[in-house]
C-alpha cells in the first residue's frame, strides 16, 4: 500500500486535497516556504514509512535558488502523485473485476461454440461421412 496508506485518514485527506500541479507554490512563494514544505513531507514520510535514509535536512537540494526551487517542487509533486496511486485494495478489486469479465467472456465463447454445434448438426445430414469426428460436448 505504500507510505500513504499508513497516514491517518484526516491527515491523508488534507494532503490529497492539495493541488496535484503544485499551483499553491506560485512565483509569490519564496524558496524558504517551499523548503519547509518539503521538510515537512519528508518528516511525514520518515514517521510513517520507517524510512531511515531520508535526508530531512535537504542536503541533497543544491544549486542556485532557481534550481533549488525546481528540485523542491519536483519532490513535492512526486509525493502528491504518490498519494494518488491506487491502493492495494483497489488494485485487487480491479483484478477481480477483470478476472470475472474474462470468465464471462470465456462462458460467452463456450455458449457461442455450443450454439454453433447445434446449428451445424441441424443443418447437416446425419448420415454424411466427411471423415470428421463429432465435436465433444462437455
Amino acid at each position: 500500500m505504500g507510505a500513504g496508506g499508513s497516514i491517518p485518514r484526516t491527515e491523508y485527506q488534507r494532503e490529497r486535497a492539495k493541488p496535484l500541479d503544485c499551483s499553491d507554490f506560485g512565483d509569490d512563494v519564496d524558496l524558504l516556504q517551499i523548503r519547509e514544505e518539503l521538510q515537512r513531507i519528508r518528516q511525514l514520510l520518515h514517521k510513517y514509512a520507517d524510512e531511515t535514509t531520508a535526508d530531512i535536512h535537504l542536503n541533497d537540494i543544491v544549486g542556485n535558488s532557481k534550481e533549488q526551487r525546481h528540485q523542491c517542487i519536483s519532490h513535492i509533486l512526486h509525493f502528491r502523485k504518490m498519494l494518488r496511486q491506487p491502493s492495494l485494495q483497489q488494485s485487487r478489486r480491479v483484478k477481480d473485476q477483470r478476472r470475472r469479465l474474462s470468465l464471462q467472456g470465456q462462458n460467452l465463447a463456450r455458449m457461442a461454440l455450443m450454439a454453433g454445434v447445434k446449428i451445424g448438426s441441424e443443418d447437416s445430414d446425419s448420415g454424411s461421412d466427411d471423415g470428421l469426428e463429432d465435436m465433444p460436448r462437455k
